[in-house]
């Protein structure tokens, strides 16, 4: 079972969705792999502090691979990608002062980005069955090119899902999830193209695009009828005046939370 400290923002967020579904400790443990404590103190960082992410420092000895040893690593690795982790190891210490363990190649190299494909196929099947999730938070997670790792279209049942301060310029890169109604992405920095969300999240229901900062109004008009509120002065302007439209609406979307019930 994985230990608090070694989860990644991934599964603390399965953690937190599977809570919020309504999943007792048991149930979620048993359905993660986990131990009860770890889905308990999971569950409550989140509930008290909204804390989804591992900000823990490091501590302990001083580390066998420093920034020259990791450039070691990376030339290693970059001339025979196909070697193993026995084979990095010994090449590496043919020629360092200090000899390194396969262990601590291993972990070198996975803090440095790397990862071997069927060590990961393994890690995944450690984790519960996608299909019977129905929430899932991931708030705080790195987001690489619109993309968030872990999150695909083998999440059939599922119905909310937060990626609050995750990153996000684009939603192009989201999976489809023909069963989402709630979708939170507040505080990204997300400027339009949501008109791709029509045909990936067909009967999304709730939108939250709060902090974000979304250019004119076009990039909503497939999703939603928006109405402004009165207060930021819309009634103002002619509705002849598509520049003065699109000016009233971007100080809107930039300035104020924006959240379309679809």
């Amino acid at each position: 079972m994985g230990k608090k400290s070694d989860l990644r923002d991934f599964e603390r967020g399965m953690i937190v969705g599977s809570r919020r579904a309504g999943s007792s400790i048991s149930q979620t443990a048993a359905l993660l792999g986990f131990s009860r404590t770890t889905v308990s103190v999971v569950y409550r960082e989140w509930r008290d502090k909204q804390k989804t992410s591992s900000q823990r420092q490091s501590s302990g000895r001083k580390q066998l691979v420093d920034k020259r040893g990791r450039r070691r690593l990376e030339r290693i690795v970059q001339t025979n990608r196909r070697a193993t982790i026995r084979q990095i190891t010994a090449q590496y210490n043919s020629g360092a002062q200090n000899s390194i363990s396969e262990r601590t190649t291993r972990r070198s190299l996975s803090r440095m980005g790397y990862c071997s494909k069927r060590r990961a196929n393994e890690e995944w099947k450690n984790i519960a069955c996608v299909e019977t999730v129905r929430e899932l938070v991931l708030d705080n997670c790195r987001s690489n090119e619109g993309k968030v790792k872990g999150l695909t279209e083998e999440f059939i049942n599922l119905e909310f899902l937060s990626l609050i301060n995750v990153g996000l310029i684009s939603v192009s890169n989201l999976p489809k999830l023909g069963k989402l109604k709630k979708l939170e992405l507040s505080d990204n920095r997300i400027s339009g193209g949501l008109d791709v969300l029509v045909e990936k999240l067909p009967n999304l229901t709730h939108l939250n695009l709060s902090g974000n900062k979304l250019k004119d109004i076009n990039c909503t008009r497939r999703l939603v009828r928006v109405e402004l509120p009165v207060s930021h002065g819309i009634e103002r302007h002619s509705q002849g005046s598509q520049a003065a439209h699109h000016s009233a609406f971007h100080n809107f979307a930039v300035n104020s939370p924006l959240c379309i019930p679809v």
